[in-house]
């Protein structure tokens, strides 16, 4: 699945280059709930597993995808797991925020 940098990627249902996007200059810092929401998400694909993180269509996957590439790119997990968005409203969701950066 293509896409991303430092070997991470966000796929979508589409066959278009998915898109990532970034924070503004000075982002805030992470909160101890999103600090703790990725180490439980590493710690279960350290030992083997896979996490399935079920959200809405809302904002709130958008900063969820955001916080998840962020932190892959960091510590350059992209080879070692993979980062996949799937589900009925990708394409939608990404076509509404790329009519928002026009």
């Amino acid at each position: 699945s293509g896409g991303g940098t430092g070997g991470s990627s966000i796929d979508s249902t589409s066959t278009e280059r998915p898109i990532i996007i970034k924070r503004k200059l000075n982002p805030p810092s992470v909160t101890r709930d999103e600090r703790e929401l990725v180490e439980t998400i590493l710690s279960t694909l350290r030992r083997g597993g896979n996490v399935l993180l079920p959200v809405d269509a809302s904002g709130r996957v958008l900063e969820l995808v955001l916080l998840l590439n962020e932190h892959w790119e960091k510590q350059r997990l992209g080879s070692a797991y993979n980062l996949c968005w799937v589900g009925s409203m990708v394409q939608n969701t990404i076509d509404f925020v790329k009519s928002q950066l026009e």
